[in-house]
């Protein structure tokens, strides 16, 4: 039961709508299989389902599925992504504040993941930390750049302080981080230190 289960479960990857996903939901909790294997394909089917609502733009409704996750299941390795991708539905959804407070969620529940180290060791840890540090200082220049110019400015300089601090994390793309504080200063109109960044 447990295998016919896990079989049935694999579909759900290729789930096209929701209906599609109810239907696998409802061939495989109607088995005979363990609860780790019913647990395990419960996890999955939220986050189809909260994927295939995101595609769909119904923005509430997949942080409904989101949210019961977290409810549900509040000692998983995967909780401090699904709060970065309840950040990222905030974004899309203009709700800045709200965002920002999610990837702060991300960095407080990170180092509480408990380490099994095969798939969630201490590089997860720290690249799902340094992912919502960068998605916080993005979310100030988004927010920014929807602003008047005399609102902006305050939004402009919080995103190139966190980059500046981003910039010297040894896992950072420096690079990449680098470039962003430079447009981040750009943006205030800070053109001398614009220069020096550059040079």
């Amino acid at each position: 039961q447990n295998e016919k289960a896990k079989e049935e479960a694999a579909r759900l990857g290729s789930t096209e709508t929701i209906d599609d996903v109810k239907l696998v939901i409802k061939d495989v909790l109607g088995m005979d299989a363990s609860l780790a294997v019913k647990t395990d394909f419960r996890k999955a089917s939220l986050l189809r389902l909260a994927t295939h609502s995101e595609q769909n733009k119904s923005y509430e409704e997949a942080q409904k599925y989101l949210s019961e996750y977290l409810n549900r299941y509040s000692d998983d390795a995967l909780i401090p992504v699904v709060l970065l991708r309840q950040g990222d539905l905030f974004r899309k959804m203009g709700a800045y504040d709200l965002e920002r407070q999610k990837y702060y969620d991300v960095i407080k529940a990170a180092p509480k993941v408990s380490l099994d180290g095969n798939k969630f060791d201490l590089k997860y840890v720290k690249q799902v930390a340094l992912i919502a540090r960068s998605q916080i200082a993005d979310s100030f220049y988004e927010e920014a750049s929807k602003l008047p110019q005399y609102e902006a400015k305050g939004k402009y300089a919080s995103a190139a302080e966190m980059y500046n601090r981003l910039a010297a994390d040894d896992e950072a793309n420096t690079k990449v981080i680098t470039l962003k504080y430079i447009r981040s200063l750009y943006k205030q109109g800070e053109y001398s230190r614009v220069t020096d960044a550059g040079d």
